[in-house]
């Protein structure tokens, strides 16, 4: 597979995965991220943009990932579909604190796990490539594409499948490195 195509192929699971997990983002909501996601990252967002930095660690474990994918949601909406009542970047933050289950900002917080999950699974494909041949890289990028854990758990806002795909790519890396960064 030529460099050009590879890009290709990853530029289309990135869109594939996308496409896969937009359908239907708002019309459900999980406790955990009503009652605690949703909080963190409007902490997390206004932290970042007071510029106090020690408040941006909301969370004691690996949450800072998922606060951040939410906290870009947040930017998205703000740039494409602002609500009404908000009149700034930080009033998308105070908002959202003053109402964890607005539902009108739920799939924009949920979209940023959606995109960083997309590139995890397009990454997978080309760390994969490194050790074995396109056909292994592709079919364990489409295990990922398609796994009912991973489908279901990036499309909410959420530690789990940010930590997965973290995980399996820090693990790829390790084997890249151990067999000579071939």
């Amino acid at each position: 597979m030529t460099r050009r195509q590879t890009t290709l192929v990853a530029m289309l699971l990135f869109v594939l995965a996308v496409l896969l997990r937009l359908p239907h983002l708002g019309a459900f909501l999980t406790p955990d991220e009503q009652r605690i996601w949703t909080t963190l990252t409007a902490e997390f967002m206004s932290a970042l943009l007071r510029g106090d930095w020690a408040a941006t660690a909301t969370s004691g474990y690996p949450g800072v990932t998922t606060t951040w994918a939410g906290s870009v949601g947040l930017a998205l909406q703000w740039l494409i579909a602002r609500p009404p009542d908000v009149t700034s970047l930080a009033g998308m933050a105070d908002a959202l604190l003053a109402s964890p289950s607005r539902l009108d900002m739920l799939p924009w917080v949920r979209l940023g796990v959606v995109l960083t999950s997309a590139a995890g699974i397009a990454l997978v494909f080309l760390l994969t490539r490194r050790l074995f041949d396109n056909g292994v890289a592709l079919f364990s990028a489409a295990l990922l594409l398609f796994d009912p854990f991973l489908l279901a758990h990036t499309r909410i806002l959420n530690t789990d499948p940010l930590l997965a795909l973290a995980l399996t790519i820090s693990w790829l890396a390790l084997m890249i490195g151990a067999t000579g960064g071939q």
